[in-house]
């Protein structure tokens, strides 16, 4: 099993054998890269944290033990990278955020955080990648 939050670690730098960096043209640099963090947001109650990967999918960190953090969802969201996320604010005192996403896809998600982050709305076909929620 990965350490927490394993997949906020950049792949260390590659060298060739004379010290020198490898140059960016190699493809060896990109290898870890396939479920590494591009967005993190904070639920507004501060018990979930929610990440968007390079692949599409967001993850749901519990938050409620310190000690113990673990990954508690996986949502395979979208066909390309998550470049945003953002939690509504709690609805009417019912416990209740939404949170969305954005993505490379073109597309907006939105997920019901009450009900294990089901997918409850969905616009996609977007002019281009979705920058902001």
């Amino acid at each position: 099993m990965k350490a927490p939050f394993s997949h906020f670690l950049a792949p260390p730098l590659e060298r060739s054998e004379d010290g020198k960096r490898i140059e960016n043209g190699d493809p060896s640099l990109f290898r870890d890269l396939t479920d590494a963090i591009r967005c993190v947001k904070i639920s507004p109650d501060g018990k979930n944290l929610a990440c968007g990967d390079w692949v599409g999918n967001i993850r749901i960190y519990d938050l409620t033990k310190p000690a113990d953090i673990e990954q508690v969802n996986l949502i395979e969201a979208h066909d390309s990278e998550v470049i945003c996320l953002a939690y509504s604010p709690e609805i009417k005192d019912s416990g209740r955020f939404w949170l969305a996403s954005g993505s490379r896809d073109k597309s907006t998600l939105v997920f019901d955080s009450k009900n294990d982050y089901n997918a409850v709305c969905a616009m996609k076909n977007h002019i281009s990648t979705v920058t902001a929620l």
